[in-house]
């Protein structure tokens, strides 16, 4: 079978996925181009609709709301730690705030 993470996770998780990414990109009170387009290239891994990708794109430019890691299932904490991550890095710098954030997330999903 070729699921795709698509597939392997719900349209909440999906969105909840998408959003920490904004928090991440948001971190640092800049989003970046490279983390603006890391954002959208997993927004379209996870092949969300316009609708959801109108949203991805209004929390890149004014962050989102705040939002609860511990909502995240136990199952899916490493790939929305691996994800934050990769988002922070995307412009190559990985400054004091963005470390913050991070070791914010991963002790709430720990």
């Amino acid at each position: 079978m070729n699921d795709t993470l698509a597939d392997y996770l719900d349209a909440a998780t999906r969105r909840n996925l998408l959003k920490l990414a904004c928090h991440a990109a948001w971190s640092d009170l800049e989003v970046v181009p490279e983390e603006r387009v890391a954002v959208l290239e997993l927004a379209a891994v996870l092949a969300v609709g316009e609708e959801e990708l109108a949203e991805v794109r209004s929390w890149l430019d004014h962050a989102p709301e705040e939002f609860d890691p511990a909502e995240v299932a136990p199952t899916h904490r490493e790939l929305f730690l691996d994800t934050l991550m990769a988002v922070v890095l995307a412009d190559g710098r990985f400054v004091p705030e963005e470390c913050q954030t991070l070791q914010l997330i991963s002790a709430l999903l720990r």
